[in-house]
Formats: structure tokens, sequence, C-alpha cells
């Protein structure tokens, strides 16, 4: 791979990576290239698994600590967020634009609101805005559950 590819390939995105083999792997590479740490060292004199472990990841490409802290915790949040899969990112995909949040009722109903809501007993309240109840998928969506503090909001979780 040259520079220019792994530039293209990797720049402002963080890269995850959960096992120390994987994370060794990458910086190797990246230090092949002539890629360095801020300070000027060389990336595979240290690869930060110590502080970081399974939630490790690397990022090329920005020069400010803000932007950087933002992305990571982007990247940190879709590891710790619920882990949909390839037909439910469909379904959520074809959600009309403005609704942003799923959860589950008590009855075990998937729901999709414009707005967060707040949760009783039995349901998550959805007056004075619009929701989609998506019923015939009630099977789907696992890793949705009524006890979740708040609703999802999926589209942080759909790779678009």
């Amino acid at each position: 791979m040259t520079k220019e590819e792994f530039i293209k390939k990797y720049e402002g995105k963080a890269v995850h990576c959960d096992t120390e083999e994987k994370a060794n792997e990458f910086l190797k590479l990246a230090d092949s290239l002539g890629f360095k740490w801020n300070g000027g060292n060389s990336l595979i004199e240290y690869n930060n698994w110590d502080w970081y472990k399974s939630t490790t990841c690397y990022i090329l490409g920005f020069s400010g600590k803000e932007d950087l802290r933002n992305k990571i915790n982007a990247e940190l949040e879709k590891l710790n967020g619920p882990q949909f899969t390839e037909d439910e990112k469909v379904i959520l995909r074809n959600i009309p634009k403005g609704y942003d949040w799923i959860a589950r009722d008590g009855d075990g109903d998937i729901c999709i609101y414009k707005a967060i809501s707040d949760k009783n007993n039995c349901f998550w309240s959805y007056f004075h805005q619009d929701s989609l109840c998506l019923t015939v998928f009630n099977h789907l969506f696992q890793s949705i559950k009524f006890e979740d503090k708040e609703p999802c909001e999926f589209r942080k979780f759909l790779d678009e």
C-alpha cells in the first residue's frame, strides 16, 4: 500500500483495533509509511493498548485535541451502543428523515420517534410528537430494550 492509498483510506477516520495484535499491525503499517506520533516518535515504540485495551482507536489527520476527542467519543459510543444487524440497519435507513429515535415499549412493541420521549411504567409517552410503531418487526431489534434509560438515537449507528 502506498502512502497516498493509506491516507485516502484512513485519514480522518477512527480505526478501531479491538486486539493488541491489530493495533500493532496498523501502527507497523503506518510507521513504515513515515507516520509518527505527534512528538515525532516512532509509532511502533508504544501502542497505547495499556490504556484503552479493546476500545483502542487511532485517527490520522486531526491536529486539534477537541476534534480528536469528539471523534474518539463517537467511535466509543458506537462500540458501546446497540449492535444492529444488517437487516435492522436496512429497515432503519428507510425510516423517514426526522424520525431519529427508537425504543421498545413495555409490551414489546418497537416504536420510532421524532423526539426523545419520557418513559412511564409500561411505555414511552409520545403525546405531542409523532411516532411510528413497527410492531411487525418486534422480533428484531433485540438490542433495544424497555429497560434502556432513554430511546436510542439510531442514525448514529448506521455507518452512513
